[in-house]
């Protein structure tokens, strides 16, 4: 099963990076989160289920801002 732990989107164009244990407070201006899993935003940790398990991090670049996809 593949879990999405945090969605973020619009960050700007100078962001090179994200520190750790970063607040929503904290994550640069403009950038907005989307839902993860869990039905909300932000970042939902992982709880892995005994056994082996992978993490897969991913990055789209795109050539313009989405704005606010909420409701």
């Amino acid at each position: 099963m593949v879990y999405v732990h945090w969605v973020l989107y619009d960050l700007p164009t100078g962001t090179t990076g994200l520190g750790d244990g970063i607040a929503p407070s904290q994550l640069p201006a403009g950038t907005r989160e989307g839902m993860n899993d869990w039905n909300r935003t932000g970042y939902g940790g992982p709880c892995p289920p005994i056994g082996v398990h992978r993490y897969f991090h991913k990055l789209y670049a795109l050539d313009r801002a989405l704005g606010n996809l909420g409701p």
